[in-house]
């Protein structure tokens, strides 16, 4: 009788061990795991005690039930001093595809402007490589993906307004987006302007200051008005109102097919009218209505994301790419079908491609590392092209010379972008810093 309880004990000790279910690791994760155990030696001992005590007694080992994990749970509590914890932070979703885009229309911004400057200097020989491409401009292509890009990324964070709250809390984070490091770069290119000409205003219209409080100088400059405009071009100045007005195209959107079919044909038929008929043309490219388009498109992409990845949207999309690029479109198809067509494969197959080359460690970090950067690299590079242009201006430059000065703009351009993100981000952890004090 002694020899069978202590065969049993033997058994019950093997199946339970530490007090707790072994299934549980493998059911519920590692760190369920790590949280069920007791916290200390006595603790597990008794534990052990106890439930070799009840099996003796009851004959049965109770079987008790796995700790099921969900599956969606990305929340984790985490541990501070004096036993307090924080509540579990929310960590969004980091898309690879978007990476990629943002990367590559940041860099392809740079060769495009540095390209078009090239045709201004007379020391340099002409650089077409990143300038045009069979009926369109490599610019106006990473334009539409920028602004496509925006479309998707809002509509994946934002796509609900539900109340005054949700829709405070959109302007703010956009607010926080783009305001502190355009005026922190802005105020130091004004007092340089101030310092060499000894005026506070130098522009006929000394009221157009206040477009630059709100980052519409470069907007309105392409009217014609004299602006006190530094930065961030036109591009600037569209994105603001694209912030302001993404609310209520959202809340149409999500309205039905209808919606969607009737916003973007609505938005193209508006940049059709805005680019060659309406008063005060803008190039069709930088009109509000193109813009709204091509953010539309993004938005489309993003609500059907998963029927347009993949290895045979990745193929249908880079065939395309390579038919628009390669073969000779007629002469009279408009350079905004073309553009936008050649702009929405490239942004599929690069979407696509993002997880193939995602598994190449250190150049996805590259990638990534520069994709961060964009908007800084989207402010500051015109005046990198420009003070960098305007230093080899008495050196005559071959075109093997000036790809060494494209790669210097470039590296210049993402370290000036790191260091002012640095420097905001290094501002708002103090600021937080102040308040939990």
């Amino acid at each position: 009788m002694s020899k069978k309880r202590s065969s049993g004990k033997k058994k019950s000790s093997r199946k339970k061990t530490n007090g707790r279910n072994p299934s549980l690791g493998k059911t519920a994760g590692s760190k369920a795991a790590v949280v069920a155990a007791p916290n200390s030696e006595s603790d597990r001992q008794a534990d052990l005690n106890e439930s070799t005590a009840v099996e003796m007694n009851s004959g049965k080992a109770e079987k008790k039930q796995p700790v099921k994990a969900d599956r969606n749970e990305t929340e984790q509590p985490v541990k501070i001093s004096r036993g307090k914890t924080k509540q579990p932070v929310k960590v969004r979703e980091r898309i690879a595809g978007y990476d990629l885009i943002r990367c590559f229309s940041a860099l392809m911004i740079i060769a495009f402007h540095f390209s078009g400057q090239t045709r201004t200097y007379e020391n340099m020989e002409e650089f077409p490589h990143f300038f045009t491409f069979s009926l369109s401009e490599w610019g106006y292509v990473a334009v539409i993906m920028f602004f496509m890009l925006t479309g998707s990324t809002l509509f994946g964070r934002y796509n609900r307004f539900d109340s005054f709250k949700s829709l405070g809390s959109f302007y703010k984070s956009r607010f926080l987006r783009l305001f502190p490091m355009f005026w922190m770069i802005w105020i130091y290119l004004y007092t340089l302007d101030v310092l060499q000409v000894h005026k506070f205003f130098y522009r006929e219209n000394k009221w157009s200051i206040i477009l630059s409080v709100f980052g519409m100088d470069g907007y309105m400059s392409i009217h014609g008005l004299k602006t006190y405009y530094q930065i961030g071009e036109w591009f600037l100045g569209a994105l603001v109102l694209i912030y302001i007005l993404y609310p209520i195209i959202a809340k149409l959107f999500q309205q039905g097919i209808f919606f969607k079919i009737l916003i973007p044909v609505g938005f193209a038929a508006a940049y059709v009218y805005f680019s060659f008929y309406g008063p005060g043309r803008i190039l069709s490219q930088r009109n509000i209505a193109s813009c709204l388009t091509y953010v539309v498109l993004g938005m489309l992409f993003e609500k059907f994301r998963k029927r347009l990845t993949g290895i045979i949207p990745m193929i249908i999309s880079l065939a395309g790419v390579l038919v628009l690029f390669f073969v000779k479109m007629p002469e009279g198809m408009p350079e905004m079908i073309y553009a936008i067509s050649f702009a929405v494969m490239l942004y599929i197959f690069l979407f696509s491609l993002a997880d193939f080359i995602k598994k190449i460690k250190p150049f996805w970090w590259l990638i990534c590392f520069v994709s961060a950067q964009s908007y800084g690299i989207f402010l500051l590079q015109h005046k990198v092209i420009d003070y960098v242009n305007y230093s080899f201006r008495e050196v005559q430059l071959s075109t093997q010379d000036e790809w060494l000065v494209l790669l210097l703009i470039t590296v210049l351009t993402i370290l000036f972008a790191t260091v002012a993100d640095c420097v905001i981000q290094g501002a708002k952890y103090k600021l937080s810093r102040g308040k939990t004090k």
